[in-house]
């Protein structure tokens, strides 16, 4: 029987690489086929480009004015494959050239397989078992109502809403607006799982949520919060009373 330690009453879950993920991966997609145009990266260049990803994501001032510049769709994931090749560390002309090659690949063969891991339902269900309130909350801009028996999400979680539903993006603050009216809970009373350290950590700790960083990789060795290797440590930390 799990506990409430430092009272805690709620775990608030991000969703895209932390409760369900793509396989493979669209950085692994795109990095193999980089390399099949005989284009390598060291593991240190893919370390860095992923994290690049992530803060890009972030609904960043660079994410921002890319959608701006490049508001056609094809043209705008043109633009990022050339960035996140420079990221990789292609020079200028040469990401101009492999872009629309790995773009092309992208649109048309990758097909990844919409991943939950089998541990995550059980999780979610032992949260709520034990009296937690659980909730989804994710930055995409669509609802997720639909997706959620897909998911096996149906049932174990007491509310969910999407960043575009509620106006308000990580890692802006006001993410959690919702979430903390409809469980009339004080920001220090919560929990955040998520996977981006600039989005999903950041916009916790300005509202004053405690942020649980899900980075198995270690994308994010200088991270000032709580890190699991695994979706089911929360259990642990919750037992343990571990959270910081």
């Amino acid at each position: 029987m799990l506990i409430f330690p430092n009272g805690i009453k709620a775990i608030f879950f991000d969703l895209d690489g932390t409760l369900r993920h793509n396989r493979p991966e669209g950085s692994q997609a795109f990095w193999g086929y980089a390399e099949t145009l005989g284009h390598k990266f060291p593991k240190e260049s893919k370390a860095r480009a992923l994290r690049w990803t992530h803060e890009y994501f972030a609904n960043s001032q660079a994410l921002e004015e890319d959608a701006k510049t490049y508001p056609d769709e094809e043209a705008f994931w043109l633009n990022y494959g050339r960035r996140h090749l420079q990221v990789l560390g292609l020079e200028s002309e040469l990401a101009l050239e492999v872009a629309p090659k790995i773009n092309t690949y992208m649109q048309t063969e990758y097909e990844p397989e919409d991943w939950v891991p089998p541990e995550v339902p059980q999780l979610l269900k032992e949260l709520r078992a034990a009296g937690f309130i659980v909730a989804i909350m994710t930055n995409r801009t669509n609802p997720i109502d639909e997706m959620l028996p897909e998911w096996g999400f149906d049932g174990l979680v007491d509310f969910h809403y999407t960043a575009g539903e509620v106006g308000c993006y990580k890692p802006l603050p006001g993410f959690f607006d919702r979430a903390l009216e409809l469980t009339n809970l004080r920001p220090e009373q919560t929990v955040y799982v998520g996977d981006n350290y600039f989005a999903d950590v950041r916009a916790a700790q300005e509202a004053g949520v405690h942020p649980v960083l899900l980075d198995p990789r270690r994308v994010f060795p200088e991270a000032d919060c709580t890190v699991i290797d695994k979706i089911e440590q929360v259990k642990e930390l919750l037992e343990q009373k571990a959270l910081s």
